[in-house]
């Protein structure tokens, strides 16, 4: 992986890495995002909060946008594990990122229960320090044997163009999609 110098002096984006010792947590003004895992078809609640790199929450109920004493328990659905935290850039600026489950849903995970993969959400997100570095950033098209990259709308047009192709030389029973979502088999959907 480059160094910080190295990608400091070829003037890219620097992105600071996760701390290892300590979570830090939300502000009260964090913004909070509702999602749900994709891990499995079960399709668990989730909370997202984010803020800017440089604020932080406290450990007291009413510092903090989770609303409750620090330290609580593992299975509060306020509890924040290191594989909860990530940092991100988003318009521009570096943020902290928390992904913990949603104690307030009333079906499948109540009270914030979670899987150990839906436990690490957070770290699905792109970070260019850590693993997801090397996700693809842009939709590719083969063209004479080489990826090239190609911009969404132009991309989106070709698989219209494909598909009104397919379905109207062949028939509706001619045209399907798989789609994969990350890890595990029941993530394999045939559209």
């Amino acid at each position: 992986m480059p160094s910080r110098r190295n990608l400091r002096a070829q003037g890219l984006p620097i992105v600071v890495d996760t701390p290892q010792d300590r979570i830090p947590l939300p502000p009260p003004n964090a913004e909070v995002f509702t999602t749900a895992c994709d891990y499995c078809a079960v399709g668990c609640g989730y909370k997202v909060y984010r803020w800017p790199l440089e604020e932080q929450g406290n450990p007291r109920a009413t510092q903090n946008a989770l609303g409750v004493d620090f330290p609580t328990t593992p299975l509060s659905g306020k509890w924040v594990s290191p594989n909860m935290h990530n940092i991100v850039r988003a318009n521009g600026k570096l943020y902290h990122v928390v992904v913990i489950p949603d104690g307030d849903t009333q079906v499948v995970n109540k009270g914030g229960d979670h899987s150990i993969r839906g436990g690490t959400l957070a770290q699905k997100v792109y970070n260019p320090e850590k693993p997801t570095r090397d996700r693809l950033k842009t939709p590719l098209l083969r063209v004479r044997g080489k990826f090239e990259p190609i911009n969404w709308e132009r991309a989106i047009k070709i698989i219209a163009e494909v598909s009104k192709h397919v379905l109207s030389r062949h028939g509706e029973l001619a045209w399907g999609m798989k789609t994969y979502s990350y890890e595990y088999y029941e993530n394999t959907y045939a559209i």
